[in-house]
């Protein structure tokens, strides 16, 4: 996850006509995703639009960051419209160094329904799993809309500071808003860069 939400701030400085993130489509045989993303300080915000009438789903996958996995570990809990939190940690060793990061997830939308795994591997219907491979996988209803999402918040500290981080960092601001910041702070970072001939 903090490796997602550095290569999405990675991304909005890439040579495009904006730099408030990155567009990408997904072809699926009956129609292509369109994936977006952008970031705030610890925040990574993705949203995918679906084709219309199609089956919407998210993988949330905790083994898999291109380092030595040692533990992760996941809590789902209900929010008051429908949407749902995935909390926890995940820690690996990357270069020789062990690392423990914490985060907080949410959807943009109310999930349709949700299972999780753990080691095992084995789809349930628990809200709590722990090991090395953890995750979960959520659907969503296509006639509430074909744009789902997922806020995703990391903290060295806990999983309850990444909740307020995100609670901070995001608010009531739409991606949109979230875009923008993006554009204005690397635009003021970038300005201050002169190159003369």
């Amino acid at each position: 996850l903090h490796r997602l939400i550095r290569r999405q701030r990675q991304m909005c400085i890439r040579d495009r006509s904006q730099t408030t993130g990155q567009d990408s489509s997904i072809s699926t045989g009956t129609g292509s995703i369109e994936a977006k993303m952008t970031a705030s300080v610890r925040t990574g915000l993705d949203r995918f639009t679906f084709p219309s009438g199609q089956a919407q789903s998210l993988v949330f996958d905790m083994k898999n960051n291109f380092t030595e996995r040692i533990s992760s570990s996941l809590s789902v809990s209900d929010l008051s419209d429908g949407r749902k939190a995935i909390s926890g940690s995940f820690a690996g060793q990357f270069n020789g160094a062990k690392y423990t990061m914490y985060y907080y997830a949410t959807t943009s939308s109310a999930v349709k329904t949700l299972s999780t795994w753990g080691d095992a591997g084995t789809l349930s219907s628990a809200l709590n799993q722990s090991g090395t491979d953890t995750g979960a996988v959520l659907t969503f209803d296509p006639s509430a809309g074909q744009t789902i999402g997922l806020d995703v918040t990391v903290s060295p500290s806990s999983a309850e500071q990444a909740k307020i981080d995100q609670s901070a960092e995001i608010a009531s601001k739409s991606f949109a808003d979230i875009q923008q910041q993006a554009y204005d702070s690397w635009n003021d970072v970038l300005g201050r860069v002169q190159v003369t001939a």
